[in-house]
């Protein structure tokens, strides 16, 4: 058989780690908190939370009389992997929260971040599709960071900009709900007990420990056989997830034409209370808008940041024809870009132009934007 280990748990992990490339890796604080921000890198490096302290529970383990077990879980264990996942993720909308997750494999570790607040959220991983590799996004637009991108040959770094109405920018407000759950499919293969109450930083949680594979599960989502299976869980009253370690082997595996032991070691850690920081490349990304004005029939693209662009190419939809705006863009400046009725040009000014001549644009009017580093896709006339 020549199926990976667990091919439906680890699919949502190896689509968030399909693309291989440089990771981008910054060394920058992506979220407050009520003390010290943690850096990129202090995350990176940073160990797992420390062991709470148990309390006393009774030798049978039968839980205190005023506990409460959320979805999916019960004295006996976790009942239903994915109601616990899905109380999981509420539980974390409830409030601002950071995830961090580690996935170590046989193709070695990959690491994903995700920061989520509101409308902000802040994205990065040491591998893993590009619109989740190193991205900002607001309610108005998605930022993303690459490094030595494959099409490359050297160091460069590229950006992409997407403005509210792109399909990635509604790509990128579903990535939280992926990065910070698909990381815990793991736990579906697995038979629990509650093993008692602990004690965390003040805050009361269950311990769910892992006594065997689910083997009914493993033959049903047609994975390997699992030759181990060891899990343990630390879940809030209100179904929050703060640590889990799902270790996973099968050996006499098929995998990539070889034979031997697969295995998947994930580390999960999360914590509410804290928001994303804007990263500090940030500033080195054009700050470009654009807006319908002369009746619909112009298109205003001004530049609202700091950052001069240079000849950037400008057109009105994927296939249209396109202009340069030659020599710097500057800061504050405004171009007007429309399409002549007769001929279907483009018209290009940096003063707003007569518009008789011009036909009216279709909204919603989408903006290419493009430099040699920097791809914006903009809308208008939403």
């Amino acid at each position: 058989m020549s199926r990976p280990l667990l091919a439906v748990a680890l699919a949502g992990m190896l689509l968030l780690a399909g693309c291989s490339g440089a990771s981008g890796t910054t060394t920058e604080p992506i979220v407050t908190d009520s003390t010290t921000a943690p850096t990129d890198s202090s995350v990176a490096n940073s160990t797992a939370t420390p062991s709470p302290t148990a309390t006393e529970v009774p030798a049978t383990g039968t839980p205190p009389a005023e506990l409460s077990f959320p979805n999916g879980t019960s004295a006996d264990g976790i009942d239903n992997a994915s109601a616990l996942i899905e109380a999981h993720f509420a539980a974390l909308n409830e409030s601002t929260y950071r995830v961090r997750a580690t996935q170590t494999h046989n193709d070695g570790p990959e690491e994903f971040l995700v920061a989520e607040a509101g409308e902000r959220v802040r994205i990065r991983s040491d591998s893993g599709v590009t619109l989740g590799r190193n991205t900002w996004s607001t309610a108005n637009q998605t930022v993303g960071r690459t490094e030595d991108p494959l099409w490359s040959d050297d160091d460069s770094i590229s950006y992409t900009v997407n403005g509210r109405g792109t399909l990635r920018h509604e790509l990128a407000e579903n990535l939280p709900s992926l990065y910070a759950t698909v990381p815990l499919t793991g736990i579906g293969y697995g038979e629990f007990a509650f093993a008692g109450v602990v004690d965390h930083d003040g805050d009361r949680l269950l311990r769910f420990v892992a006594t065997d594979a689910n083997e009914s599960v493993v033959e049903a989502r047609n994975a390997l056989s699992l030759s181990s299976y060891d899990a343990t869980l630390l879940v809030s009253e209100n179904g929050m997830i703060h640590e889990a370690t799902v270790d996973m082997r099968s050996q006499n595996a098929t995998y990539r034409g070889e034979n031997g032991t697969y295995f998947s070691n994930t580390e999960y850690t999360a914590t509410t209370g804290v928001e994303p920081r804007p990263p500090s490349w940030l500033s080195n990304v054009p700050d470009i808008s654009v807006s319908l004005t002369g009746n619909g029939s112009l298109l205003a693209i001004e530049n609202d940041g700091t950052v001069a662009v240079e000849n950037a190419t400008v057109n009105l939809g994927p296939f249209g024809p396109y202009e340069t705006i030659e020599g710097p863009f500057e800061p504050g400046e405004t171009r007007y870009l429309g399409v002549e009725a007769d001929s279907g040009d483009l018209v290009l000014a940096s003063e707003r132009p007569d518009t008789a001549g011009l036909q009216r644009l279709h909204t919603p009017v989408r903006l290419q934007f493009d430099t040699e580093n920097v791809e914006m896709e903009l809308r208008a006339g939403e």
